[in-house]
């Protein structure tokens, strides 16, 4: 399989969180995925200013790791343009809430999941699972400045731990209206 026909399986695949992107991309779609996520994210690091160090090492190598399961080039964007959009609503810099929206992306399989699964139709799909993203991003700075206590601080945790509740509000939700995760 072709890298670019590999990229765009993994696009199409409904990704969840063990979705294996090698299998469904080969092995060159798979790693031509994680390298654009990484550039993507070091150059969303990069355009916010943020000073380079370790947390962004993490972040980065967090970003390729898990876009070899379940994260996507396509998948990642809404929850990192709600971040943005929630710097634009408190007037602050984008920078203060990137690695929030970057490590927020854990959650990236639930924009594939409510694609793919919406019963509206292509483009109402389409709408409803961006804008979930969008929804998601905007939510998790302020749910991880009230969790941050949990943690001690740590960014990593943090966020892992907010979008985990976020995570499992979502899935409730959806299992009270009958959808099944395989």
């Amino acid at each position: 399989m072709g890298i670019f026909r590999g990229v765009s399986q993994i696009i199409l695949t409904r990704a969840g969180l063990i979705t294996d992107s090698i299998m469904i991309g080969g092995l060159g779609g798979a790693f031509f995925n994680s390298g654009l996520v990484v550039l993507v994210s070091a150059g969303l690091l990069r355009a916010a200013k943020v000073p380079f160090s370790g947390i962004s090492i993490a972040c980065l190598f967090l970003m390729g790791g898990f876009s070899l399961f379940g994260k996507d080039i396509w998948n990642i964007f809404p929850i990192i343009g709600g971040g943005f959009l929630y710097s634009r609503y408190k007037r602050e810099p984008f920078g203060k809430y990137i690695y929030i929206s970057l490590f927020g992306t854990a959650l990236a399989p639930v924009v594939t999941e409510l694609v793919s699964l919406g019963r509206m139709g292509p483009t109402l799909n389409y709408v409803w699972g961006m804008g979930m993203g969008v929804v998601i991003g905007f939510i998790l700075p302020p749910i991880s400045a009230f969790t941050i206590r949990v943690h001690q601080g740590y960014n990593l945790y943090n966020v892992g731990f907010s979008a985990g509740l976020v995570g499992m509000v979502l899935a409730s939700i959806f299992k009270s209206f009958g959808h099944t995760f395989e």
